[in-house]
């Protein structure tokens, strides 16, 4: 029985994906990284994170990408990852914190951050978070679209109270007006996507049922829970 035991455990862990870990400090600015023993900087922006592929996939490696939860930041990185078919984990910041305390590395510098989080899922051998699936990819963009929209309602309603002629202030309302409907259709695509996944409208419905969270902020629980969260402790 013992090897039997012995084997099943050996088993298991061939079957356990071996990563090289690349650590990424995020910041809305720019992506400090840790990439093979490497410290190297990329503006936040499509062309830094496409030089940041370019650099993972010269590795020749399976790499899984390791940076801390940072709400709408994090959320974005990781949903680029997955369309990219990059393995990803994103992780608890107390977590790595407390590792960094372990190893005596107090300090924080941009350096200092992304080395701790590639070790930090190094030394626990963190395994990749579930991707994001179509559905939530698509209500990713739907929730940024309908953000945009409702940025641009506001600049130009704010906009009204600036000028004096009729005329102009007439086709202002019926801008604010059009942009009120594509806002509602934007809404109804967002309600019937959630229906339609059934995991995602179980999760809709369960934190509808928390007094006090209404609906726009069960619609952003349900997307934070679905494919992007945070890695499971080890």
């Amino acid at each position: 029985m013992l090897q039997s035991k012995a084997i099943n455990s050996k088993s298991k862990e061939a079957e356990t994906p071996q990563y090289h870990y690349v650590g990424v400090d995020l910041s809305s600015q720019k992506l400090d990284t840790w990439i093979d023993g490497k410290y190297k900087q990329y503006p936040n922006t499509e062309a830094g994170f496409a030089r940041l592929l370019q650099a993972i996939r010269k590795l020749k490696k399976s790499v899984l990408v390791a940076f801390e939860s940072t709400g709408s930041i994090s959320l974005y990185f990781a949903e680029q990852l997955d369309r990219e078919g990059i393995a990803r984990a994103c992780l608890n910041p107390s977590w790595v914190r407390h590792y960094a305390k372990s190893v005596g590395r107090i300090a924080k510098t941009d350096r200092i951050d992304s080395e701790l989080i590639a070790n930090y899922a190094n030394l626990h051998k963190i395994q990749a978070d579930k991707p994001m699936s179509p559905d939530v990819l698509k209500m990713r963009q739907l929730q940024r679209y309908r953000s945009m929209l409702i940025k641009h309602r506001a600049q130009q309603k704010a906009s009204l109270y600036t000028y004096r002629d009729s005329e102009i202030i007439t086709r202002i309302k019926e801008r604010i007006s059009k942009l009120d409907e594509e806002i509602k259709e934007v809404q109804i695509e967002v309600e019937q996507l959630i229906q339609a996944n059934e995991e995602m409208r179980n999760r809709y419905r369960m934190f509808l049922k928390i007094g006090g969270i209404g609906e726009k902020n069960s619609e952003s629980a349900t997307l934070q829970s679905s494919g992007a969260g945070i890695s499971e402790s080890t």
